[in-house]
């Protein structure tokens, strides 16, 4: 897999993703777009969210709906990651 990030020309913001498809805008500042560290959450969510499914799919268990929920925890000063 491969991605590509590109600086906006403004702030923290970039716009980014597989170099063939979509494109999702990243804000560091989270007004414009999702904050990186609200990306990785989500990537983990969805990883998480698509493994349920295709297990749930492959034993043939019918799925009505799906929610995931995750909160995260960071630091109050540097490093905040």
């Amino acid at each position: 897999m491969a991605v590509k990030l590109q600086w906006l020309g403004e702030g923290m913001r970039f716009a980014g993703g597989p170099e063939s498809g979509p494109l999702s805008i990243v804000d560091g500042d989270g007004k414009v777009g999702q904050s990186p560290m609200t990306t990785f959450l989500m990537g983990l969510v969805a990883c998480t969210a698509s493994d349920i499914v295709d297990i749930a799919t492959k034993m043939r268990v019918p799925i009505g709906s799906l929610d995931v929920h995750a909160i995260d925890e960071r630091r109050a000063e540097p490093p905040r990651h």
